[in-house]
């Protein structure tokens, strides 16, 4: 669960929030592909809050998992993704908690979020 950071040039991104596309092209502009590798060998490092709020947590919290186990990335928790381990519904999570889903897809600023289910819990 505790390691060092790797050596080498690292890139540091923190508040994704399930902007799935802006991090596409965040890395894009990185220089990165779609398998978060650099061709100068750079890795990232995600400080915090991959999810809640945007339209696909889901998705963002799979690719960094996928990228984290390829050894291509590593991640620090947030206190988003506590919320989540410690079951604590909070406004922009209620993609995760089924029972708050409808509450926070009836709020404009989270109506696009793309609900998790009993795979993704």
């Amino acid at each position: 669960m505790i390691q060092p950071l790797a050596t080498g040039p690292l890139d540091v991104i923190g508040d994704v929030h399930g902007e799935v596309e802006a991090l596409d092209a965040l890395l894009h502009e990185l220089g990165y592909d779609a398998k978060a590798r650099h061709p100068e060998g750079r890795r990232l490092v995600f400080v915090g809050d991959l999810c809640d709020r945007g339209p696909d947590s889901i998705e963002v919290i799979r690719r960094v998992q996928a990228w984290i186990a390829a050894g291509r990335a590593q991640c620090v928790l947030g206190n988003h993704e506590m919320n989540l381990l410690r079951d604590e519904p909070r406004e922009g999570n209620g993609w995760f908690f089924d029972e708050d889903w409808h509450q926070d897809h009836a709020d404009p600023r989270f109506a696009g979020c793309r609900p998790a289910d009993v795979e993704t819990r």
